[in-house]
């Protein structure tokens, strides 16, 4: 395997990913108080690799690509396993899941294209992306946190509406920001490196 792969923070980012798995198996059997202590895991490691990345000069374009897709993978998993119904447990709204997953998916989908079409590969995250599943994160724990300990709906309520409208602001957000990257490729001048990388 490459050394840009094999490295320690993107080893913290692999067993995010894979935390996925318990995590829904967990949920599926009832054991949100389990499944709520590995997500708060999960979410520490995502503050975790970024540091240790930085801390030891490791970081890599491979990392940077991981990191994302660890994220979107534990929340997609997540956002399943809370919505499927007739599990014992009144599930998270199915159109908050069909949200968050169709969001990512329309962004997949059209980076893969304008990638294809025009070998444009700069995309960098948005801040109301960040906050965005930050958001999603917190909805799946106050969901977690509600069912395991009984505790009152109305924050949950006010949260997944709150992230609904964080999902629809940051994608309409989005589409402007890479238009304004590719805007910024094609215009005299600019080149392909930090203008690119800096516009976050």
């Amino acid at each position: 395997m490459s050394n840009d792969l094999v490295t320690l923070p993107n080893l913290v980012t692999f067993g995010r990913a894979l935390a996925a798995i318990p995590i829904a198996m967990a949920i599926l059997a009832g054991r949100f108080q389990i499944a709520l202590a590995i997500v708060v895991v999960a979410g520490f490691s995502d503050l975790i690799d970024g540091a240790l990345a930085r801390k030891t000069g490791t970081a890599t374009d491979i990392g940077r690509l991981l990191d994302p897709i660890a994220d979107k993978l534990l929340l997609v998993t997540v956002f399943v396993a809370v919505s499927i119904p007739g599990l014992g447990f009144e599930p998270l709204p199915w159109w908050l899941a069909a949200m968050a997953i169709g969001r990512d998916l329309a962004m997949v989908a059209a980076a893969g294209l304008i990638y294809y079409f025009t070998g444009f590969s700069g995309f960098t995250p948005t801040l109301l992306g960040k906050l965005n599943t930050f958001l999603e994160l917190v909805v799946l724990g106050v969901f977690l946190g509600t069912r395991a300990f009984g505790l009152p709906e109305a924050p949950l309520t006010a949260l997944v509406y709150l992230t609904a409208a964080s999902i629809t602001a940051s994608g309409i957000h989005y589409v402007f920001h890479v238009r304004r990257l590719l805007a910024r490729r094609e215009a005299p001048g600019v080149g392909r490196g930090p203008e690119l990388a800096s516009d976050v």
